[in-house]
C-alpha cells in the first residue's frame, strides 16, 4: 500500500503532490513482506528531496496521467 507524500510544491499555487523516486519496505518488515507478499505498507523515498530536488521522470508522469484521467 502506496500513500501519496504530503509535501506539495509552492509557487504561489498549489501545484499537486510530489512523487517520490521509488518506495520500499522497512528493513523491519522485508520478512514479512517476503512471507506475504504485498502485506506490508510502503515508505517513500526522500532521495534528494531534502536538497529540494524533484524526481522528473515520475513527476512528469504523475502530470500526464492526471491531464489525461
Amino acid at each position: 500500500m502506496c500513500h501519496p507524500v504530503a509535501l506539495y510544491i509552492v509557487c504561489g499555487a498549489c501545484l499537486g503532490p510530489i512523487i517520490p523516486k521509488y518506495y520500499y519496505v522497512s528493513r523491519e518488515n522485508v520478512e514479512a513482506e517476503k512471507a506475504n507478499p504485498g502485506s506490508q505498507d510502503r515508505l517513500a523515498s526522500d532521495e534528494d528531496a531534502e536538497k529540494g530536488h524533484i524526481y522528473l521522470w515520475g513527476q512528469s508522469v504523475y502530470i500526464i496521467s492526471q491531464l489525461l484521467g
